[in-house]
């Protein structure tokens, strides 16, 4: 899924829980980063090359914008860097394995995490084994599930339709449920616990 729609859907999904869950205004921000993390950070490398590149905004135009095979040529240590940190930030395994961890240390889950969790619930159906396939299992398995490609008109035209769909929702009930304008103090504890990890 494109990373506009992850960073909507984790926003929705945000709104919808604080009507629940006391969370305090800058960890639904944090949510809403770690929800478009996972595509941003494996940017990185090629946006360091591009520093040194002469042409560097047409080079990373021509990267995020071409379809897998197609991309520009890169060092092999760039296109190394970026597959294994595509593959790190995609992966359930290593996904888990974190919650697990600051869930223990901690010992409440870590409420943060849910965007990140929202990004890999999403691309698991929404990556095609020939358009940046999502290895969950990675580094443990290389093996992919191959869904639907979201870069198929018809698909962003429902995924968009159903934010739009969600938002009215979210606008309309919110008169019922106002938001927590004003976090208690707990969840302001746990706003000031997130901005550290």
């Amino acid at each position: 899924m494109d990373v506009v729609a992850h960073a909507l859907w984790a926003g929705a999904g945000g709104r919808a829980l604080a009507r629940k869950v006391p969370i305090a205004t800058g960890t639904l921000w944090w949510m809403i980063a770690l929800a478009v993390a996972p595509d941003i950070v494996p940017m990185l490398p090629v946006l360091a090359y591009a520093v040194v590149n002469p042409r560097s905004l047409q080079f990373v135009l021509a990267y995020v914008t071409a379809t897998p095979g197609l991309e520009p040529q890169l060092p092999p240590w760039v296109s190394s860097l970026t597959h294994h940190l595509h593959c790190t930030m995609h992966s359930v395994v290593i996904l888990a394995a974190l919650t697990s961890m600051l869930w223990l240390l901690r010992r409440r889950f870590p409420i943060v995490l849910l965007g990140w969790w929202s990004h890999e619930l999403l691309d698991i159906p929404t990556h095609s084994a020939d358009y940046y396939a999502v290895t969950l299992f990675y580094p443990i398995s290389d093996r992919a599930f191959d869904g639907v490609a979201w870069t198929e008109p018809w698909f962003i035209a429902i995924n968009y339709a159903a934010l739009a769909a969600v938002y009215m929702w979210l606008h309309e009930t919110g008169k019922q449920h106002p938001a927590n304008a004003q976090p208690s103090s707990d969840s302001s504890h746990e706003q000031k616990g997130h901005s550290e990890e």
